[in-house]
């Protein structure tokens, strides 16, 4: 597992495929994707990896994500059904260090993880959780400095 987990880095880094920062402007025109991000098998987990590679994405009034490699595991949740998010953090030397993002409706928790930066912290994370707030004004978020 681990060696299809290095060689879907390598072809993210080689074709460029880790998307652009994304505004809440441009939203309503094509909504935001995230390449190499990981979600967490939900349950207990047995011989597999607990985290899944694939791609993350908030469109159409949904968040999408889609496995890497089986199909069946991929996610909608319509954002109508969010009941809140937030940003697992930690505080560093000049900045927090984010490494995970939580989705919650009111019976599911998501979580995912980017797996370019790792355990360092991700800046997209921060990105996302800030896209989210933009798009859903009403939800109760917790903002990247207060941790969890």
């Amino acid at each position: 597992m681990g060696s299809r987990l290095v060689a879907f880095f390598i072809l993210v880094t080689l074709n460029g495929a880790v998307s652009p920062p994304c505004r809440a402007a441009d939203a309503p025109l094509s909504g935001c994707r995230w390449e190499a991000m990981a979600r967490r098998s939900p349950g207990f987990v047995v011989a597999t990896a607990r985290w899944r590679a694939g791609t993350l994405a908030v469109r159409d009034e949904k968040v999408l994500w889609v496995d890497s490699q089986d199909p069946g595991r991929n996610l909608i949740v319509p954002l109508s059904r969010v009941t809140g998010h937030s940003l697992t953090c930690s505080d560093g030397p000049t900045a927090p260090v984010c490494t995970e993002w939580r989705l919650r409706t009111r019976r599911e928790e998501y979580r995912f993880r980017d797996l370019v930066s790792g355990a360092k912290g991700s800046p997209r994370l921060i990105e996302i959780h800030d896209f989210v707030r933009s798009v859903l004004v009403d939800l109760p978020a917790v903002s990247p400095t207060d941790g969890r």
